[in-house]
C-alpha cells in the first residue's frame, strides 16, 4: 500500500487525438511513501535530527511547475496515516492541532513503526511539507 501513494512522473505524447503514456521513457518513475528524500530550509536540522535523509511523500494535493522547471506538490492530511500502539499516549497541543488520533485511517502503524507515534513521534514532523521534484532527472532526489 505504501507504494501506491505519492507521485507518478510519466512522459506523455499526443498521437492523433489521444494522449498516451510513453512506456519506456527515461523520465517515468514513482515517488512514494518510502522514497529517499532530502530536506532543505530553516527546519532541516529539526526534521532530520541525526539522519541524512527522510523517506516518503504521500497525501499529495496542490501542485504546479516552478519557473525553473521543477514540479512541486503539497502534502496534506498526513495525520491520517499515523496512529499509536499505546492507547494511553497523550498528544501535546501541537499534535492535537494537527488532528492526530490514536488509530489511523489506514492502519500503517500496525505494520510499520515509522507510523506508530508511540514508537516514533518525530516521523510525523517529516510530512506536511511542499516537495520539489525534478521531473527531467529520474535519478534526482526529491527535496
Amino acid at each position: 500500500e505504501q507504494a501506491s501513494v505519492g507521485v507518478s512522473i510519466l512522459e506523455i505524447e499526443k498521437k492523433g487525438d489521444d494522449w498516451i503514456v510513453v512506456l519506456d521513457s527515461k523520465y517515468n518513475r514513482r515517488i512514494d511513501a518510502n522514497t529517499k528524500m532530502q530536506v532543505s530550509g530553516a527546519a532541516k536540522k529539526e526534521v532530520l535530527k541525526n539522519e541524512k535523509f527522510v523517506h516518503g511523500t504521500f497525501a499529495n494535493c496542490a501542485n504546479g511547475q516552478t519557473p525553473w522547471g521543477t514540479y512541486i506538490t503539497c502534502e496534506e492530511n498526513f495525520d491520517d496515516f499515523f496512529g499509536s500502539s499505546d492507547e494511553n499516549l497523550e498528544f501535546n497541543d501541537a499534535f492535537k492541532r494537527y488532528g492526530f488520533n490514536k488509530t489511523s485511517l489506514y492502519g500503517w502503524e500496525k505494520f510499520d513503526e515509522r507510523f506508530d507515534l508511540a514508537k516514533n513521534i518525530d516521523e510525523a514532523n517529516r510530512f506536511g511539507w511542499i516537495v520539489e521534484i525534478n521531473p527531467f532527472d529520474a535519478k534526482s532526489t526529491p527535496v
